[in-house]
C-alpha cells in the first residue's frame, strides 16, 4: 500500500518532447519513495527498460479517466491542481530510468480546469502516477516498483546493473498486469490475424510489399514503367498503358528514424482513362489512405497504422476513417481516442467541428461496412473494414 506526503518539489530541465517555451509549461520534480543517488534516464544499459516504460506510458496517454479508475479502481491519492507529484510511501521506488523533471502543460483555461494528479495501484508490487492536465486528459504517467528484499538502491554508479537486473522483471509483470485488466475491462479488440488476410500487397502497411506490388503492374499487366528524375534516397516511377495513359505512380523514399533505416511508399492509382482514383501516402508511424471521384474530390480516407513501426497505439484522437461528400466536404469521422485502433468517438455533418459523440461498435461504420450509404461506398467496400472479435477470458 503506498503512504502519502503532501510536500512538493519543482525543479527545472529541458526534457526531450516535453520542451516547449516556458510560459506554456510547469516544471514538476517526479519524488521518489527511495533516496536514490543516480538518476538512469540517459544512461545507455538503461534503454530496454526505459524503451518499454515509453511504449506503456504513450499507450496510457490515449487513455481517458475513467479508462484509469475502470482498470486500477478509485485511486489511493488524488492531489488538485497544476502538476503536483505524490509522493508514495513503504518502500515504493519509481522507475530508475525516468527523468527526475517532467515539463508538463502549464497554462490554465478560463474555464474549469480539471488538472489534478492521481496515484493508482496497478498491483500490490507496482503503481502509476497520472497528471492530468486542465482539460482532464492525461499528460503524463509515471511508474513505481515495490522495493522487496532484493532491492538494490542507487548509491553509486557501480550498482547500475543490478538495479536494472531487479527493475527488468518486476517492470515486465506491471506490464503483463496492465494487459490482463484491460482485457478484462474491454470486450472487443481488432482481430489481427483477419486484418493481416487483406492488408497484404497494395493494401500492405509494410512499404516494401507495397512497392513489390506496384512493380508487378509490368508484368501483371503489360503496363511500361519510366523511372523519373531522382534525389538521393528517393526513387520515382510511373507506368503507363494503352495510348500512353499513365495508370499508376509511385515512390520510394527511403530514410533513418530513430537511428534506424527506414522507407514509405507513396502510391497513385488511375483509371484506364488516366483519371486518378486512389492514393496512398505511407509514412513509418501510419499510412494515409484515399479514394477518390473522377472530379478530384475524396469519397473516403483512413489512416492504417504502419506494423513495421513497431508502433500500434499512436499519439491521441486518430483518424481511422472519413466519408465525404459529392462537393468534398466531410460527413463522418470516426476517431480512436484511447490506442487501441477501434473507432470509440464519432462526428457527422452538422456538428460543431470539435464536437464528438461517444460511439459503439455495433454502429460503426468501418466496422461494419454494411452500415455505409451507398454514395460513400468504394470498390472494395467488404475489405475495408476493421475485424474485431471478442476478447477471450
Amino acid at each position: 500500500m503506498f503512504g502519502y506526503c503532501g510536500r512538493l518539489v519543482f525543479a527545472f530541465a529541458w526534457i526531450g518532447s516535453f520542451a516547449v517555451s516556458l510560459s506554456a509549461q510547469h516544471m514538476v520534480g517526479l519524488k521518489n519513495g527511495v533516496a536514490d543517488a543516480v538518476a538512469l534516464s540517459s544512461e545507455p544499459r538503461g534503454a530496454e527498460v526505459r524503451s518499454k516504460a515509453d511504449t506503456l506510458r504513450l499507450r496510457m496517454l490515449n487513455w481517458k479517466e475513467q479508462d484509469f479508475r475502470s482498470l486500477f479502481g478509485v485511486p489511493l491519492f488524488r492531489a488538485d491542481g497544476q502538476g503536483k507529484s505524490i509522493q508514495p510511501g513503504d518502500g515504493f521506488a519509481r522507475l530508475s530510468t525516468e527523468y527526475e523533471v517532467a515539463a508538463l502543460p502549464g497554462l490554465r483555461t478560463n474555464g474549469v480546469a480539471k488538472d489534478h494528479t492521481d496515484l493508482y495501484e496497478v498491483s500490490s508490487s507496482a503503481g502509476v502516477e497520472v497528471f492530468f492536465g486542465i482539460t482532464g486528459t492525461p499528460v503524463y504517467v509515471s511508474f513505481f516498483l515495490k522495493v522487496d528484499a532484493d532491492f538494490v538502491l542507487l548509491r553509486d554508479n557501480s550498482v547500475i546493473d543490478a538495479r536494472l537486473a531487479w527493475e527488468r522483471p518486476r517492470f515486465d509483470a506491471l506490464y503483463r498486469e496492465v494487459d490482463t485488466l484491460w482485457r478484462r475491462n474491454v470486450i472487443w479488440e481488432v482481430d489481427r490475424d483477419e486484418q493481416r488476410k487483406y492488408l497484404t500487397g497494395l493494401n500492405s502497411t509494410g512499404p516494401d510489399e507495397v512497392w513489390q506490388a506496384v512493380k508487378e503492374f509490368e508484368s501483371r499487366l503489360g503496363y511500361h514503367a519510366t523511372t523519373m528524375p531522382e534525389t538521393v534516397g528517393v526513387t520515382s516511377l510511373r507506368w503507363y498503358g494503352v495510348n500512353n495513359t499513365i495508370q499508376a505512380e509511385a515512390t520510394l523514399r527511403e530514410f533513418e528514424s530513430r537511428g534506424k533505416p527506414a522507407k514509405n511508399v507513396d502510391v497513385r492509382i488511375h483509371r484506364p482513362d488516366g483519371v486518378e482514383i486512389r492514393e496512398t501516402v505511407g509514412s513509418n508511424v501510419y499510412n494515409f489512405i484515399g479514394w477518390l471521384r473522377p472530379d478530384g474530390t475524396y469519397i473516403r480516407s483512413e489512416s492504417i497504422p504502419n506494423w513495421n513501426s513497431g508502433i500500434f497505439q499512436y499519439g491521441n484522437n486518430l483518424e481511422l476513417c472519413s466519408w465525404y461528400d459529392a462537393r468534398g466536404k466531410a460527413v463522418r469521422r470516426e476517431i480512436d481516442t484511447n490506442g487501441d485502433n477501434l473507432p470509440d468517438m464519432y462526428w457527422e455533418a452538422g456538428m460543431a467541428e470539435e464536437s464528438f459523440i461517444r460511439l459503439s461498435v455495433d454502429k460503426s461504420w468501418i466496422v461494419n461496412s454494411e452500415l455505409i450509404p451507398d454514395p460513400y461506398r468504394v470498390p472494395d467496400q467488404n475489405l475495408r473494414r476493421i475485424p474485431i472479435r471478442r476478447i477471450p477470458e
